[in-house]
C-alpha cells in the first residue's frame, strides 16, 4: 500500500499515512487514507489535486457537508461494495 506523509494543522509532526485509494467523483479527484497506527475504520478523505507535470501534489479539506456525504457513498461503493454482498 503506498504510503504519503502528511501534517495536520492540529500538529506540527508529520503523520505517515496508507493510501487507501485516488478515485473521481464529479470530475474532481479524491484521496481516501489512514494515518498509520490507527484504526481502519479512521478514513480521511481529502480533495486530491495534482500538477500537470504529476511532480506535486495538494490535498484540500471538503468543508460541504454534501459534498462530504456524495464523497463518501461513492467511497464506501468503489472500496467496500464487494463486501457486503
Amino acid at each position: 500500500m503506498p504510503v504519503i506523509y502528511l501534517t495536520f494543522e492540529d500538529s506540527e509532526e508529520e503523520v505517515a499515512c496508507d493510501v487507501i485509494g485516488i478515485f473521481p467523483v464529479n470530475e474532481l479527484n479524491y484521496i481516501a487514507v489512514v494515518p498509520q497506527g490507527e484504526d481502519e475504520d479512521e478514513v480521511l478523505i481529502y480533495r486530491y489535486n495534482e500538477s500537470e507535470n504529476g511532480q506535486d501534489i495538494s490535498l484540500d479539506d471538503i468543508e460541504d457537508d454534501e459534498e462530504y456525504e456524495r464523497v463518501s457513498e461513492e467511497f464506501y461503493d468503489i472500496f467496500f461494495e464487494d463486501e457486503d454482498e
